[in-house]
């Protein structure tokens, strides 16, 4: 398949939705209990990478439902603020398929909302990565990691 990546690049940017999930506050329980700092910050660290593991399950799930739905071109991000909320951006190549999205998640969707990157950039970056790479070749050929 043959892409205009300049195309590509502002459909990406057109059609950018954020999902929302909230911290998960059984995690979070040790906030008022009575500890020293070692342990206040071993507690933290739990709560935080359980945290991380539950938005990246959601974020495999998500990819599947997409996937399931004939959507294989898209960009995502996971982006969390700690002890606030979790954000998965996506950057959809196909418009129809946001509309779907609050079908296929539990999160929260909304339209893009990124605070700590610059969706341009990031957008420029992965497609460069995939053009670079030469990666337009296998079946996922859109899915990569959250490095910039």
């Amino acid at each position: 398949m043959t892409y205009d990546f300049d195309t590509l690049a502002g459909r990406f940017l057109a059609n950018f939705w954020s999902i929302r999930f909230p911290r998960c506050e059984p995690v979070w329980a040790f906030e008022g209990w009575d500890m020293d700092a070692d342990g206040h910050a071993r507690c933290l660290e739990h709560a935080l990478r359980c945290e991380e593991l539950l938005v990246r399950c959601h974020r495999l799930n998500l990819r599947q439902a997409l996937h399931g739905q004939g959507c294989s071109t898209f960009l995502d991000r996971v982006e969390g603020i700690i002890g606030d909320r979790w954000r998965i951006h996506l950057f959809l190549a196909d418009e129809a398929v946001g509309q779907m999205l609050p079908a296929l998640t539990v999160g929260e969707v909304g339209t893009g909302d990124p605070s700590t990157f610059d969706p341009r950039q990031f957008v420029e970056r992965r497609i460069e990565r995939v053009k670079n790479t030469h990666r337009l070749t296998g079946r996922y050929e859109w899915l990569g990691d959250d490095l910039p």
